[in-house]
């Protein structure tokens, strides 16, 4: 966990109990709670989680989160390797199948809509994680081979 920490994550304490202008801002109401926010300076919350999580299960949703992070600052690939990382080392964390799922959404946008991978890792996360939240929410895509007829 520490060398997943090291090499993606710059870690900040802050103490709400004296910091309560900067916790309200970045919407810290609780602890513990980890804050993914912008690098530019400005504040902006990217990705948020609550709670302690046993190591392997804390450097799954870390990676997660920086992953989150990146696609959403445009970083594409740095993302997909942080999503690539949680389904090659942690497969049997609870963050498996998400890590899964934005893997596929990211290479999804890397190739600009091309070829079916999203459809093809919710069929793997439906199949190989069953029991997970994201396979109830991907349940309805095997209705679907060509997300063009969704919502239509």
């Amino acid at each position: 966990m520490k060398k997943v920490l090291a090499e993606h994550v710059v870690a900040v304490r802050l103490d709400v109990m004296q910091e309560r202008d900067l916790a309200k801002k970045l919407g810290a109401f609780w602890t513990p709670m980890v804050l993914y926010v912008d690098p530019a300076g400005e504040g902006r919350v990217l990705h948020r989680w609550l709670g302690y999580l046993p190591p392997e299960e804390f450097a799954a949703q870390a990676l997660v989160g920086v992953g989150l992070a990146n696609y959403q600052l445009g970083r594409t690939d740095k993302g997909l390797g942080c999503f690539s990382e949680v389904v090659e080392q942690f497969p049997k964390t609870y963050f498996a199948p998400e890590a899964v799922y934005w893997q596929a959404v990211s290479t999804f946008r890397k190739m600009k809509g091309g070829g079916n991978a999203i459809y093809e890792a919710c069929r793997q996360i439906v199949e190989t994680y069953p029991e997970s939240i994201w396979a109830k929410k991907l349940e309805f895509t095997w209705k679907y081979k060509d997300f063009s007829s969704v919502g239509r």
